[in-house]
């Protein structure tokens, strides 16, 4: 595996973490990211590459910075 599809693979799992951790349903995070079910789903599953801005939308959220979705807990 290369190393960029493990770093999307962290990512996935970081998402996914923090959406559990904060009590949400993919449902009320794609709201709150203004994203389709499907498109948070992709990118939960790793199944699609987001973009830096869906990555914002995302961390928005949330209500966290771009940096704390990427602060990964060791």
């Amino acid at each position: 595996m290369s190393r960029f599809m493990a770093a999307l693979q962290k990512l996935a799992k970081r998402i996914k973490a923090l959406r559990k951790a904060r009590g949400l349903t993919a449902e009320q995070l794609a709201i709150n990211s203004d994203l389709s079910k499907t498109a948070l789903s992709y990118i939960e599953r790793c199944m699609k590459e987001p973009k830096l801005c869906t990555l914002e939308s995302i961390a928005d959220g949330f209500d966290i910075t771009l940096k704390e979705l990427f602060n990964f807990p060791e």
